[in-house]
């Protein structure tokens, strides 16, 4: 089976998200469906003042384009403060799609218990990733 995998997390945490980035990439059967982490680095943060409407309209439209095209959306649930990828989360569970969640404090919210799979360590996720290109169909928590 591939995977259309959307990856959302902090852009405040490129630190934790690029090393997964790099393992995720060798994951045959896994495909990232958008890299919204090199417009990030491009602009030097995730919500420069300098872009102009028009722009981050753009970039939210292709994030949550992508979020509706992928097969599930891992969430790399943030320890810094983040807004994008709640909004991400949130479009995948009314696209009832399943959704990973990894972090130290993945349990925090009501909405992880809509995941198919919720860890503390995001090495759970890339486990669970492997396993989910070798079977049948994805599962459902819901």
């Amino acid at each position: 089976m591939t995977i259309d995998l959307y990856l959302a997390g902090a852009s405040s945490e490129l630190d934790r998200i690029l090393p997964l980035v790099q393992v995720i990439d060798g994951i045959r059967g896994v495909r990232l469906v958008r890299r919204w982490w090199e417009l990030v680095l491009k602009h030097g943060g995730g919500n420069p003042p300098e872009l102009t409407h028009e722009t981050r309209f753009e970039y939210a439209s292709q994030d949550l384009a992508a979020v509706a095209e992928s097969d599930v959306l891992w969430l790399l649930y943030p320890d810094r403060p983040s807004v994008g990828a709640f909004i991400e989360l949130g479009a995948a569970l009314c696209d009832d799609k399943p959704v990973i969640i990894t972090g130290r404090r993945a349990h925090e919210s009501i909405f992880s218990s809509m995941a198919e799979t919720v860890h503390e360590e995001d090495l759970r996720g890339l486990q669970w990733l492997q396993i989910m290109t070798r079977a049948d169909r994805l599962p459902r928590a819901r």
